[in-house]
């Protein structure tokens, strides 16, 4: 039986492929950063890291707020997403992202805003 696809609906016109739920959500906080790093990377977004400065995650990785902009540095209009906000949503909101940024037909309707 094959996993669930993460986005059920497109567009006719869409060329992206769906992502498996696999594929975009983590069951840990480490796994989840650097499934995010990679989509940002795999989109040509710029990045940075705003690690912590005291604190550790429960398995000793640096916990940081990590920045990915995707698109022209000049924009007028930008669409902002965060998760993780409070903890253990982040997982969640994480999967999404990783979701949006491997969808090649919104960043490219973003970009064109």
């Amino acid at each position: 039986m094959s996993a669930p696809p993460l986005l059920a609906r497109r567009s006719p016109r869409a060329k992206s492929a769906v992502m498996s739920v696999h594929t975009g959500f983590s069951r840990s906080y480490a796994e989840a950063r650097q499934k995010f790093l990679a989509a940002a990377r795999a989109a040509g977004a710029t990045l940075a890291d705003f690690p912590h400065p005291t604190m550790r995650g429960s398995a000793g990785e640096e916990l940081a707020i990590d920045v990915a902009w995707a698109g022209d540095a000049e924009a007028r209009r930008v669409l902002l997403v965060s998760s993780g906000v409070h903890g253990v949503e982040g997982y969640c909101g994480s999967g999404a992202q990783v979701a949006l940024l491997a969808d090649a037909d919104l960043l490219a309707a973003c970009a064109c805003a």
